[in-house]
């Protein structure tokens, strides 16, 4: 897929996680937690948008979690030292306890710090630049 409609995918996930996250915590009912579950698959999948964007920029795509995980390590060059650190964090098991079982605490926290941190990269990061700012050919 081209860069622009992974750029605008991210944009759409990462409003509908905001909307949700919002809804989560401003809830009291039993809707409370389903709303975090939705926010936190909509933050994901901003990232992997976010990811895909990049990699795009490159020529580049991966197939699944693990080749995209792969990915990132092989071209750590185009993602911050920050961004790849909280990537780590949120792996498979951290984003199904999350998103598909529900656990709250920390690791939701981890997955909105980095879908806010792909946020932020994706609106200063200009089409031939990295995420670190280096001149892509």
């Amino acid at each position: 897929m081209e860069q622009e409609t992974h750029k605008r995918a991210a944009e759409i996930h990462y409003e509908i996680a905001v909307k949700h996250h919002n809804l989560f915590i401003s809830t009291i009912s039993t809707e409370k937690k389903a709303n975090m579950v939705v926010a936190s698959q909509n933050y994901f999948y901003c990232i992997i948008n976010f990811v895909e964007m990049i990699f795009a920029k490159t020529n580049e795509h991966s197939f699944n979690h693990e080749n995209r995980h792969r990915k990132i390590a092989e071209k750590s060059d185009l993602f911050s030292t920050q961004f790849k650190g909280l990537f780590e964090e949120v792996d498979r098991n951290l984003r199904n306890k999350v998103a598909y079982k529900g656990e709250n605490g920390d690791k939701y926290a981890v997955i909105k710090e980095l879908a806010e941190l792909s946020m932020k990269e994706l609106r200063k990061n200009v089409e031939t630049k990295d995420m670190n700012g280096k001149q892509l050919s």
